[in-house]
């Protein structure tokens, strides 16, 4: 796709189908591989998937996160790995609109379809110079990282009087400035090179970081000229979650048309077709229902994120534990559907066993943990005093 074609959004859908066969065929070799192949990285590239939520000032699509979700959902049907890079390098495009404009102009101005990689966890050294701040430190799980034009990397400074809360940066970083380390190699979602990002002694001039903490409150406090439109400017926790829990919904969904399929076409041990068993069949209506049942939950989500710009404490917290809430039906329905699969479906030349690994690797992940959201929705219904933990997630 040419950077100057924009898409719409039946074309987002045709086009994540098109897209998603590539992943699917390169499956295997991103799991040997423990990241993305080149082939998928320039089919995406090329796609303008990165660009779906970019402004349309740089090439950007400047869609929905209906769009967005609906695109996710068909890629990670596809693959899931491939559905998490994609996912991510999109919502960290959306990110991006938030950092200055001088930020945003060393970006896209040369490269429309650069690839924008994040770690949040650190134990890095930051240290305040002229024209910025230095930092050096490791960063690990950095999806997509091998082929990352820049990197967002996180960095709490502490406070300077007692009650203050720490400030969390987040610095832009080229990929001239960090090295990466191959360490990802996980039982599952093996194929988004979630690797290690080492800087040392960077100086991050000032118009590349950015405070997350009253962004994630829902604070406006950015003079991007996209403020005003329809997509940018809301809470950044109540939005960077809806990448990862869209994954693990196509993923699912991924996992349920393989096993249908095989209840059509497989034979028992006793010469019975599958589809004839009963306990099969109420298997499927149970496993089906609760799948659609995650997927409508955080399809409200997407649709309050869509409509509304401002949110309370209590609707932030509530949209979490939404969110984390149909991540725990997706692992649900998943163990359900692998424990009435058979055993010829744990061969490692099968590729449910695969989706089996990576939604039970998505259902991991701290960002949808749902007893993490449940307390905080609980403390805010309750009217009790957040942690900051707690804060710096809703």
């Amino acid at each position: 796709m040419k950077v100057n074609q924009i898409l719409t959004i039946n074309d987002g859908i045709q086009v994540a189908h098109s897209l998603g066969e590539v992943f699917k065929n390169q499956a295997l070799e991103s799991e040997l591989l423990c990241r993305q192949t080149k082939v998928a990285v320039e089919a995406l590239k090329n796609s303008g998937v990165v660009r779906l939520l970019q402004p349309k000032e740089f090439d950007g699509h400047e869609l929905n996160f209906e769009t967005f979700f609906k695109v996710m959902i068909e890629l990670s049907k596809h693959e899931p790995s491939s559905g998490w890079v994609s996912s991510l390098y999109t919502m960290h495009s959306w990110m991006l609109c938030h950092w200055p404009l001088q930020a945003q102009k060393e970006v896209w101005e040369t490269t429309p379809n650069a690839l924008i990689s994040s770690a949040l966890a650190t134990n890095a050294k930051q240290q305040i110079v002229e024209g910025g701040i230095r930092i050096t430190g490791t960063w690990n799980f950095s999806s997509g990282i091998d082929y990352a034009d820049w990197v967002m990397v996180g960095g709490v400074m502490s406070p300077q009087l007692e009650k203050e809360s720490p400030t969390i940066n987040m610095y832009l970083v080229h990929k001239s400035d960090f090295q990466v380390v191959r360490n990802w190699e996980p039982i599952g979602m093996r194929g988004t090179g979630s690797n290690q990002v080492n800087i040392e002694n960077v100086v991050v001039p000032a118009h590349r970081f950015i405070n997350i903490v009253p962004w994630s409150q829902g604070k406006s406090i950015f003079h991007s000229p996209h403020n005003n439109k329809k997509i940018y400017n809301r809470p950044l926790y109540t939005v960077i979650p809806i990448s990862l829990a869209v994954v693990t919904i196509g993923a699912t969904k991924g996992a349920l048309e393989i096993w249908s399929n095989m209840l059509k076409e497989s034979i028992s041990a006793f010469s019975e077709k599958l589809s004839n068993f009963t306990h099969q069949q109420i298997r499927l209506a149970e496993v089906s229902a609760t799948i659609d049942s995650a997927e409508q939950l955080l399809k409200s989500v997407v649709y309050i994120v869509d409509k509304k710009r401002e949110f309370s404490l209590e609707e932030r917290a509530m949209l979490r534990r939404n969110i984390g809430y149909s991540t725990r039906l997706c692992h649900q329905a998943m163990q359900t559907l692998f424990l009435h699969s058979g055993a010829a479906s744990t061969s490692v030349k099968h590729p449910l066993q695969r989706y089996w690994r990576d939604v039970q690797v998505l259902a991991m992940h701290l960002g949808l943990n749902f007893d993490w959201m449940g307390e905080v929705y609980g403390k805010s219904v309750l009217g009790l005093e957040l942690d900051p933990k707690d804060q710096s997630i809703c």
